[in-house]
């Protein structure tokens, strides 16, 4: 691995010779729409691991001694598995994630992308087969949803980026028009009329 510069919250920073994690990152909450994840590459690369539980009675030493006699050990584990794994494994693909894993990473998927959260909106939009939307009531619809339920301030651009991993991701087509006919999203139907 390489020497990388590790930032402390209200403290100095550590410099860790040979860091062989790919990457590390602890929140106590996930990040909303200031992540923004057009193309899902984080959200789909991500393992989010829940720790639903509050230890009680609080104990003021505890992350010190965690931090001091646990982590580098339970770090230095996981990064050595990672590395021992044969190159053709896709550890993403080829082992279950537990429910709780899964139901993260989806809330992850939702908060930094927009387009995926409107499509898995229930109040808004019906996923299915035989369902069918003109792309400007499409648009209409999502573009009320960002700003009035997302209150986001700003439109993402509408482009392939926007568009493509979430329709991707929910197996959704864009079908071209042409002069009599506007183009259409199939796989998708909007459960709300925006004027």
């Amino acid at each position: 691995g390489d020497s990388v510069r590790i930032p402390v919250k209200y403290g100095q920073p550590r410099d860790v010779e040979n860091f062989p994690v790919q990457g590390l990152m602890a929140t106590n909450e996930l990040p909303k729409s200031y992540l923004n994840d057009p193309k899902g590459s984080v959200a789909r690369r991500i393992l989010v691991f829940p720790w639903p539980r509050v230890i009680h009675p609080r104990d003021p030493t505890l992350k010190g001694r965690i931090v001091r006699e646990e982590l580098p050990a339970v770090l230095r584990a996981c990064a050595m598995a990672y590395h021992r794994l044969p190159k053709h494994v896709d550890i993403m693909s080829d082992y279950p994630l537990a429910p709780e894993m899964s139901a993260a990473r989806a809330r992850l998927q939702r908060a930094s992308n927009s387009m995926v959260d409107f499509l898995l909106s229930e109040d808004y939009v019906q996923l299915g087969p035989n369902q069918r939307v003109d792309i400007d009531v499409f648009r209409k619809t999502y573009n009320f949803y960002v700003k009035e339920v997302r209150n986001e301030r700003q439109l993402p651009p509408w482009n392939d980026d926007l568009y493509d991993y979430p329709f991707r991701l929910l197996r959704l087509t864009l079908a071209p028009g042409d002069e009599n006919n506007p183009a259409q999203v199939i796989g998708c139907s909007t459960r709300v009329e925006i004027q």
